[in-house]
């Protein structure tokens, strides 16, 4: 519709991008392209980002930058996923015992990055968000528990499955060479449209 097309490709992007000096438009066309890039591609370019973040943690996070440089590791040093395999496990333990270093880059978010919200996400980080949350002046979102949330309420709703819009299911393509069970798939699908 023309409010749809409106909204998505003006509005949204001259509030987002422009009036709050965000780059998420910017990373929403590069999403919506990269979307269409081979396999080969998406996975060096995930390691690209793999990396990128690797970097991020070791100039900017003080634990992770003081956990590996006590096992002699840099993130030069993660040239695979087999390198990245080797990376020791974030723990609970490791979080109880760092918790007041995790406030901190909470508050410099807030204070360097103009952050509204914080979601403090992985599994070891699971609950910690309500034991710090009275600590730090912006709503902290714990992101496990915000997922089982929606999943919960989801089920509860029962939506109907979207039939138009970007959430419908794609349109049929035309296959060949498939297992019978496979087209036996594909024919269940078709019939419930």
């Amino acid at each position: 519709s023309f409010y749809e097309s409106a909204l998505r490709n003006v509005i949204w992007p001259a509030y987002e991008g422009g009036l709050r000096r965000r780059g998420t438009p910017r990373h929403m066309r590069r999403y919506e392209s990269d979307q269409w890039l081979s396999r080969e591609a998406i996975e060096a370019l995930q390691f690209e980002r793999l990396q990128a973040l690797l970097d991020w943690c070791y100039r900017e996070v003080p634990f992770y930058r003081e956990h590996w440089t006590a096992l002699g590791i840099v993130p030069r040093d993660i040239r695979s996923m087999a390198d990245f395999a080797q990376l020791p496990v974030l723990t609970k333990a490791d979080i109880r015992n760092h918790a007041d270093d995790l406030k901190a880059l909470c508050t410099r978010a807030i204070e360097e990055d103009g952050a509204d919200v914080l979601i403090i996400a992985g599994a070891p980080l699971a609950g910690l968000a309500r034991t710090i949350a009275h600590q730090i002046p912006v709503p902290l979102v714990d992101g496990v528990s915000s997922a089982v949330r929606h999943a919960e309420t989801l089920v509860a709703l029962s939506p109907q499955p979207a039939s138009r819009g970007s959430f419908a299911p794609p349109p049929l393509k035309p296959n060949q060479g498939l297992s019978p069970a496979i087209q036996a798939l594909l024919a269940i699908g078709r019939r419930q449209k």
